[in-house]
């Protein structure tokens, strides 16, 4: 290998890198465009209804595992509001209220 091959390896690495930043950045921006509407926060409520936050009880563990899955997907989402829009996060809860 010589140092040219160096060279592009390395600007592959930052190519990658600015693309992971530049992804982030827009699902950033697109939660804080959700939340910033009271149309948006109502969907994230349905999601955050039908992802079924609490779990529930049962014995079969497919049922279970589904249920778990459902429960962190709920759990993701509360996480990326809070991340990316923490000041429409108690607004969520409160908009809720009206409905």
């Amino acid at each position: 290998m010589d140092e040219d091959d160096f060279e592009f390896e390395l600007d592959e690495d930052e190519d990658e890198q600015a693309r992971v930043r530049l992804r982030q950045e827009r699902d950033a921006d697109a939660w804080k465009w959700i939340m910033a509407d009271v149309r948006g926060r109502r969907a994230v409520r349905m999601l955050m209804r039908a992802s079924a936050v609490h779990t529930r009880g049962g014995s079969d563990p497919q049922l279970l595992a589904l249920r778990e899955g459902e429960r962190r997907s709920g759990i993701l989402i509360i996480e990326l509001v809070r991340e990316h829009a923490p000041e429409h996060f108690t607004t969520l809860f409160e908009d809720d209220k009206d409905d």
